[in-house]
């Protein structure tokens, strides 16, 4: 961003550090951290549950979907289906919410008119 042709003018132009970065490179630069973060997420809970599904994540008697998920793997042998569908859609149901709400800020986040079609006009 230090880069584009605007920010530079505004540094010849005279403009201090603080009014490039509250005018120009913050606002550009929050935006895309947020939607990283939200699309981060279902990672991290993915992986949590995983690891705690495998033994190595959280303590068992900690709350964890993967806890909970490894307490249903034996209760499906005494035909306890219930114990595995319950946590295992909500933890489907919430990765993909929160990755339908990143899917929604990054399409917000994208600018109206792309440069590329300014200039063919």
């Amino acid at each position: 961003m230090r880069t584009r042709e605007h920010v530079r003018a505004s540094v010849v132009s005279g403009a201090s550090r603080v009014q490039v970065w509250s005018t120009h490179l913050l606002p550009a630069i929050i935006p895309q951290a947020m939607i990283a973060v939200v699309l981060l997420l279902p990672h991290a809970i993915w992986h949590e549950a995983a690891l705690s599904f495998l033994g190595v994540g959280l303590q068992p008697n900690d709350p964890s979907l993967g806890t909970l998920l490894q307490d249903a793997r034996s209760g499906i042998l005494a035909g306890g289906w219930w114990l595995l569908v319950f946590p295992a859609s909500l933890l489907t149901a919430t990765c993909l919410a929160i990755a339908g709400i990143g899917g929604h800020l990054s399409r917000a986040a994208m600018p109206k008119h792309s440069i590329e079609s300014q200039v063919a006009r």
